[in-house]
């Protein structure tokens, strides 16, 4: 346990160190060692495109200029001095001079200009910039040329160049619409006129026109942010980029931690699935969780390694940009404009830091790309790759990870059963010996920083109690303490009294109090005072009914207003008389169903008589695909949806069963890790290949093999 922390640790000061939006490629950036020599990049390029197939690769330009430092950005920029743009154009074009011949005869997939702030440049350095790399490399018709561009340095005339140059693919940094978070970011634009510079983009017959919108930034509000959203949805562009501030090291917003702090980054992902909802419903199609298209914006060129059509190379010009030279190398050039110039002066190349590939790293970086950013590993893709079968290269590593429920085999491919342990455990297995000592030499142990768990407080769970186990109501209670089991001994009470003063000074805001007692009475009164007691405003129990009617008024005297209670699709007169009971004595009662092997078709009647006795409400527990429990979830959307007409709500559904009615899935609205349609949905989730033209993208709340295998390869075409 203490080694897979420290990997944990180790692996967070990797990610924090990272560019902004970097895929999880391997090996680390962080863990690059000192590359110096024009001789070994240049050999490493030729290794490459002798091996590499054929592929088109990419051709990415960073210009690390800007008007003004914006406090969000991580990437290397600097203050246009003057003249320090047409020099920086000098060493480029020596650096093109160099590389550019290596690639002589191979179109370029895409050609992507970045920053820092490219549309700064006047046009005559454009024209400069665009006609050194059209004179050493191959752009055909074919190839997709993206631009990045602040919209205060945009006018109808460049505008017009951009376009005469083959621009058809052009990121609008927007960020925000909001004038006076704008200025506490240090960022000189008008939002009147960034309205008329994209309006102005796209009269100039750009095809493609992007707006990029951040969540989370300093100051900022949901209200605000979804203003932008709404204002970004009205100008009709063809891709809207929804992205969570990164307040990394390179930035001078926020704390340089990696991300933001646990409330702060449930607040930006909050607000982005509602921009997410307000866009489809404009009808925007969603992409990864983070970006919405129409026509062909997701088509977007990409200038970074993350496995897309089954990789290609990507060389990188200007001072900081990143290569990837495929089966041969990775490098990074150094992040200074002024050794940058030196350099090439003196007719050599100017790598910082990067590292010699093998086999074996390109194929842990296949499984990484895949299983990280897609959240499963197409086998045939692999083989087509390398050669050799996925079992047959890591058939260790996937034995360890299924046993340990990270993944699952769905025949076509190895899927991630559980995203957010994956991203550890999964990195800390394939990772090589030399790559984790690398980090530990680099970061140690008194540098990492404290790794923050999302979810609720998880105590020990009573695994006697099979319908509070089984019902997982954790998965819907992010702001609850969670305990299993009624308090024995004095001490035992003791504990709990103290565990709930923690969760109240942790910011917990609600109790629900879980006992697997065949007959509740003393003990769950007592911890229902010791929650009172700790300051809990709303405090639930989840039990069995118990027999008579004086128990509920207790506990109502106690502060308790909810009482949740497991039903089966036959309800007895007892189970009728209680309920009414506890609605009589005030408490907001709730009835549990876990659909089984055993028919459902009962289970509507009974939520009909509970409802008519006094129940408040009903939440269905989708059980998981466990070997005991065979669920063919196909012949539950039945259920659902008659459930979801008596106000049912719902855990582990897979969000296209209760599609249009997703929005009653408590995992989506109340999961404690993140969003449920995307990569941080609910753990134990998967997203298999046929889904992935769903609105959910990558990852929903179903249950992990069960859903898998019995829902989503066999039902999904009629469910859609």
């Amino acid at each position: 346990m203490k080694a897979a922390m420290d990997i944990e640790r180790l692996l967070a000061c990797a990610d924090r160190d990272s560019l902004p939006e970097a895929p999880p490629n391997y090996p680390p950036m962080a863990a690059w060692p000192e590359l110096r020599g024009t001789e070994k990049i240049v050999a490493a390029w030729r290794r490459s495109l002798r091996s590499d197939g054929g592929r088109r690769p990419v051709v990415y330009v960073h210009v690390p200029f800007c008007e003004t430092l914006c406090r969000f950005c991580g990437f290397y920029k600097l203050p246009a001095a003057p003249g320090a743009i047409d020099r920086f154009l000098d060493a480029l074009e020596k650096e093109i001079k160099i590389l550019g011949p290596l690639f002589k005869g191979r179109p370029l997939r895409f050609l992507c200009i970045g920053g820092g702030t490219p549309s700064l440049l006047t046009i005559a350095q454009l024209d400069r910039m665009f006609k050194m790399l059209r004179a050493y490399f191959k752009v055909t018709p074919k190839t997709r040329i993206a631009f990045e561009a602040s919209p205060n340095t945009l006018d109808p005339e460049k505008l017009a160049f951009l376009k005469s140059a083959g621009v058809e693919w052009l990121a609008i940094g927007v960020q925000s619409f909001d004038p006076a978070l704008l200025k506490g970011l240090n960022r000189r634009q008008d939002p009147a006129q960034t309205v008329a510079v994209i309006k102005q983009a796209k009269a100039a017959g750009i095809r493609q026109v992007e707006v990029d919108l951040m969540t989370g930034l300093p100051g900022q509000t949901g209200e605000s942010f979804l203003r932008d959203v709404r204002t970004a949805a009205g100008l009709d562009v063809e891709r809207v980029y929804l992205f969570d501030f990164q307040p990394r090291c390179g930035t001078s917003a926020g704390e340089q931690a990696g991300s933001l702090k646990r409330g702060a980054l449930e607040d930006a992902r909050a607000w982005r699935r509602r921009g997410m909802d307000i866009l489809t419903a404009k009808g925007y199609k969603m992409r990864c969780g983070h970006w919405v298209y129409k026509r062909k914006g997701d088509w977007w060129p990409y200038s970074y390694d993350q496995g897309e059509e089954g990789s290609y190379s990507v060389l990188g010009l200007g001072p900081s940009a990143v290569s990837y030279a495929m089966n041969a190398a990775r490098y990074r050039s150094v992040s200074d404009e002024k050794v940058y110039e030196r350099t090439l002066a003196g007719g050599a190349l100017p790598p910082a830091a990067g590292c010699l590939l093998s086999q074996r790293d390109e194929m842990v970086n296949f499984v990484l790309l895949d299983a990280l950013h897609r959240g499963q590993v197409d086998k045939r893709n692999f083989r087509r790759r390398f050669g050799r079968g996925l079992a047959e290269v890591f058939g260790e590593e996937i034995k360890a990870a299924k046993a340990a429920g990270l993944a699952a085999d769905s025949g076509r491919a190895l899927l991630v059963t559980d995203r957010e342990r994956a991203t550890v455990e999964l990195r800390g297995a394939l990772y090589s010996p030399e790559v984790l000592e690398r980090l530990v030499k680099i970061y140690g142990r008194g540098n990492a920083p404290g790794h923050e768990r999302t979810g609720a407080i998880l105590p020990a769970f009573n695994r006697q109690a099979e319908h509070v186990h089984e019902c997982s109501l954790q998965a819907g209670a992010p702001e609850a303490l969670l305990y299993g089991g009624a308090p024995g001994p004095a001490r035992a009470g003791r504990d709990l009294a103290l565990e709930l003063l923690r969760a109240a000074r942790e910011g917990k805001k609600e109790a629900l109090l879980l006992s697997g007692a065949a007959s509740p009475g003393l003990a769950e009164l007592s911890a229902a005072r010791y929650a009172a007691g700790a300051g809990f405003k709303k405090i639930s129990l989840f039990s069995r009914l118990p027999a008579g009617a004086d128990f509920f008024r207790n506990l109502k005297a106690a502060g308790v207003s909810g009482f949740l209670f497991r039903f089966g699709a036959v309800v007895s007169r007892e189970e009728l008389a209680a309920v009414k009971a506890a609605s009589a004595a005030g408490l907001k009662a709730r009835g549990v169903y876990v659909p089984g092997t055993a028919a459902t078709r009962g289970a509507v009647a009974a939520m009909k008589k509970l409802s008519s006795a006094g129940a408040a409400g009903f939440i269905v527990s989708f059980p998981e695909g466990r070997e005991n429990i065979a669920v063919d979830y196909a012949a539950l959307v039945p259920l659902a949806r008659a459930a979801g007409r008596l106000g049912a709500e719902f855990l582990r559904a897979p969000l296209c069963v209760l599609y249009p009615d997703w929005e009653r899935s408590l995992d989506c609205l109340r999961g404690g890790q993140g969003d449920a349609r995307e990569s941080g949905g609910s753990a134990g989730a998967v997203k298999p290949k046929l889904c992935l033209q769903c609105r959910f993208l990558l990852k929903c709340p179903g249950p992990s093999l069960g859903y898998a295998e019995k829902f989503g390869f066999r039902g999904l075409k009629t469910i859609k």
